[in-house]
């Protein structure tokens, strides 16, 4: 029987393609003389028919871009794809921007001026306010803080 018989058989009963299989060099008499699967199977067991490992892509350099950019290297306008919208999505923006104001109002609910709390709340609701540090000095401005 040839050798591509006995590939072919090796690669049905290992379940891969025929490319993937290889000869031991030193057992290549056995490896001739080999006439049925259980022959070929025996091949297998002794490791005389190897199955050669898939290559897949290397992240090395993946990776270290992502170390770069981790640090905040390779962010330059040559490395942008994407209008500011898609880069970082707006509503989020104003999500995580509406949930700190409000954290804030409520870390000083207790000191506020009776009936501000809730003012401020609508005020954050209504867009006024840029950031969390804008709420702090336009409480401060407005005198709305007890003591």
């Amino acid at each position: 029987m040839g050798i591509k018989t006995i590939k072919r058989m090796a690669s049905e009963i290992l379940g891969v393609g025929t490319s993937r299989i290889k000869f031991n060099n030193e057992d290549m008499e056995k490896i001739n003389a080999a006439l049925t699967k259980d022959d070929v199977r025996g091949l297998i067991g002794r490791g005389s028919i190897i199955i050669e490992k898939v290559t897949g892509v290397s992240r090395t350099d993946a990776k270290k871009r992502q170390e770069k950019r981790k640090v905040g290297r390779m962010m330059g306008p040559g490395n942008k794809k994407g209008t500011k919208g898609a880069r970082t999505n707006s509503k989020e923006k104003w999500i995580n921007s509406v949930r700190k104001q409000r954290k804030t109002l409520d870390a000083i609910k207790t000191k506020l001026l009776p009936g501000k709390y809730r003012k401020l709340r609508g005020m954050v609701r209504g867009g006024f306010f840029r950031s969390k540090a804008h709420v702090v000095s336009y409480i401060k401005e407005k005198g709305w803080v007890n003591g």
